[in-house]
């Protein structure tokens, strides 16, 4: 009976120890997630290691969690930052090749993304600067262009004066185009030549047999012409000035030709004339005796 009561005692001793631990278990565990889901991760895992040291079950697995937290981790990229660089990247490549609003798109959406680079906003502006510049020129052609469309109209109908006008005005809107000058020379020409004035000196030109070249000047306020020569002469011809070239004239006899030099509605006729080679009496006789005594 005695052993009896020994056991007893034990086993109540026993129950009574590892209730004590459990609850002691329990209660440090339960502190320690506490901690660990507040983020006080060295308090949470000093309560486990405590834990461990009474035996207390499946605290090892809360160590580690808490180590890793405590554990520096590199510092990679968040979602929203890479996202932000792509954004930024796409639209620098898209304003380097001059695409200002595909650029702006991105650029856009970087901001709305809440992208924290200032660089964003310096390159909205940069694109919307690009994007007016290409808007006034484009503006500015389509006013250039129809400057010279009009110009063109009134000229083609013969009224220079105002496609002068149109064209003086495309010069004066900056239009940098050749063709402006060029069409107010033309129409300069028009004009002047609907009052013409038209000299030439000399007004005859004399030619020996030997032929030789002769310059004929012109003066006149608008563009001219000349008719065409005989076979015998050539024209090189200038701005102002043109020259006649005369072959050999082999033949006894004179020859005449003439050239006319047109000027708006006014003509002026050059007369031309080569002498033809005299005929040596003498020098024939000599050439023919050697003939005769053979």
């Amino acid at each position: 009976m005695r052993k009896f009561y020994t056991i007893l005692v034990i086993v109540l001793f026993s129950s009574s120890y590892l209730y004590a631990q459990n609850t002691a278990c329990e209660t440090i565990i339960n502190d320690g997630i506490s901690l660990f889901n507040s983020g006080k991760y060295t308090e949470a895992k000093a309560k486990f290691e405590a834990a461990k040291k009474i035996n207390c079950d499946n605290v090892q697995s809360w160590i580690n969690q808490c180590n890793a937290k405590l554990t520096p981790q590199p510092q990679g990229k968040s979602p929203k930052q890479i996202e932000c660089e792509q954004r930024f990247k796409d639209g620098k490549e898209a304003y380097d090749k001059g695409n200002y609003e595909e650029a702006l798109i991105f650029f856009k959406k970087g901001l709305e993304k809440n992208c924290n680079n200032v660089d964003f906003q310096d390159y909205i502006d940069m694109c919307n600067m690009k994007l007016q510049k290409q808007q006034d020129a484009e503006r500015k052609n389509t006013v250039c262009d129809q400057y010279i469309l009009d110009g063109k109209n009134a000229y083609e109908a013969g009224n220079y004066s105002a496609a002068k006008l149109f064209f003086q005005s495309g010069l004066a809107n900056n239009c940098n185009n050749d063709n402006f000058l060029q069409w107010i020379a033309k129409c300069d020409s028009k004009i002047a030549c609907q009052n013409p004035t038209l000299s030439v000196t000399p007004n005859k030109i004399e030619f020996d047999a030997s032929g030789g070249s002769k310059t004929i000047n012109i003066t006149t306020n608008c563009l001219w012409s000349n008719s065409d020569v005989a076979s015998w002469l050539s024209i090189n011809k200038s701005s102002s000035s043109l020259i006649l070239t005369c072959n050999e004239n082999t033949s006894t006899k004179d020859r005449t030709n003439s050239i006319s030099i047109t000027a708006g509605n006014k003509s002026l006729t050059i007369n031309i004339k080569q002498k033809g080679t005299s005929f040596d009496i003498k020098n024939k006789i000599k050439s023919l005796i050697p003939k005769i005594n053979k």
